[in-house]
């Protein structure tokens, strides 16, 4: 809280001189009401089927200013997430619920095109499947740190530090990107230190390519080394088809290794990728995975909305065994007074072999819990205005 009074202070200040110098000033009052409403039926960890389901009602509110005081701009931002009789929601969800900084930043330009951003910021690159955003959960993701971003005709350089004192972790990201044609690469560095948590070494990166019939092709392969030694892996190849009507298709095929050397996405946007049940990579680690999926997105009541739907058949490190099967519906659209609405609903039929792997439950309730369809339902009105100050 002191290191935001502080901000707070010095913008006001450069604020007070820039104003009489620099008449194109703005600032912008920014705020979020999201509401949303969980039907929990074995999200994240299996259920036997004995187990109560949970009904979580959760709102985030967001208030901040965000502005130009050219060259300076600067963001920052509060937070709070609560149930609706009021109390944090926070201890049984792994974060705070009282108000607290979500983002808190300046950033200046240097010289040759260099920006400098200091302070608590979202970080994300390329799709989010290394490093993310993770805006869709309640609380998001924001680092405190320093990020360099250098961009040029065909590209764009990152260097971010950020260090969590909390956990004791510190970690150090060069991203690059370069288009060329219809080509896309990117190459990303991700060194990850810590006293509590897991440690390594990140390297790899993204190619795409779109086609003149609205096909688009990618491939990602990354390398992950702990202190121990250890080294794993992930590949994903996808290929998307819009057609023209505005319906895409989205076929993939995600390999990460297990074993000694499981690969952990310490910072993606996993839900995404790996289903919104959140059985992998964010309900428990996950020891390898093979990921087949199939995606169909459809355009519907004149472009005011869409309909969606994603298959997932998940097994073991290199196809070796079952896991589950897992759908994901959605509907979401925007009304004409700005609120986005969305509604969504997932199922998961699961092998005792994942189940087991879990680790949640006991060998006894294992079998429940296989022939038990995992739920996940939710629906969200989220109002996010902008009102231009100055």
């Amino acid at each position: 809280m002191k290191c935001c009074l502080a901000l707070l202070m010095a913008l006001s200040c450069f604020h007070a001189n820039a104003t009489r110098a620099l008449p194109d000033t703005t600032i912008a009052l920014d705020l979020q009401m999201r509401v949303r409403s969980e039907w929990r039926d074995g999200y994240k960890l299996a259920n036997d089927g004995e187990s109560a389901v949970l009904l979580a009602p959760i709102q985030r509110s967001r208030m901040g200013i965000s502005g130009n005081l050219s060259p300076l701009q600067f963001k920052l931002q509060f937070q709070s997430i609560r149930n609706f009789f009021g109390r944090p929601s926070g201890e049984d969800q792994g974060y705070p619920g009282d108000l607290n900084v979500s983002e808190a930043w300046v950033s200046v330009p240097l010289r040759n095109n260099i920006q400098l951003k200091v302070g608590r910021q979202h970080v994300a690159f390329d799709n989010e499947r290394i490093v993310g955003a993770v805006n869709w959960s309640h609380p998001g993701r924001f680092l405190d740190g320093i990020q360099l971003q250098w961009k040029r005709q065909h590209g764009v350089t990152s260097a971010v530090y950020s260090r969590d004192e909390v956990t004791n972790t510190q970690r150090w990201m060069v991203h690059h990107l370069r288009t060329w044609d219809q080509h896309k690469l990117t190459v990303l560095l991700f060194d990850q230190q810590s006293q509590t948590e897991p440690q390594a070494f990140t390297a790899g990166g993204t190619w795409s390519v779109s086609t003149s019939n609205q096909m688009t092709l990618g491939a990602e392969a990354y390398a992950q080394f702990d202190p121990t030694g250890s080294a794993g892996y992930m590949l994903v190849a996808e290929a998307q088809k819009t057609r023209p009507q505005g319906e895409v298709w989205t076929c993939g095929l995600d390999l990460l290794s297990g074993g000694k050397g499981a690969f952990q996405p310490f910072l993606g946007t996993n839900h995404k990728f790996y289903g919104w049940m959140d059985h992998f990579y964010v309900g428990t680690s996950t020891d390898g995975l093979a990921n087949l999926r199939l995606e169909r997105k459809t355009p519907i009541f004149e472009q005011k909305a869409a309909l969606g739907a994603t298959f997932h058949h998940f097994r073991g490190e290199n196809g070796s065994e079952l896991l589950a099967h897992e759908i994901d519906v959605w509907l979401t659209g925007k009304s004409q007074h700005g609120i986005q609405w969305h509604v969504g609903w997932s199922i998961m039929d699961p092998t005792e072999t994942h189940v087991s792997r879990q680790g949640s439950l006991s060998q006894n309730e294992w079998p429940n819990a296989a022939n038990h369809l995992q739920q996940w339902g939710w629906i969200s009105l989220n109002f996010q205005p902008s009102i231009l100050l100055k």
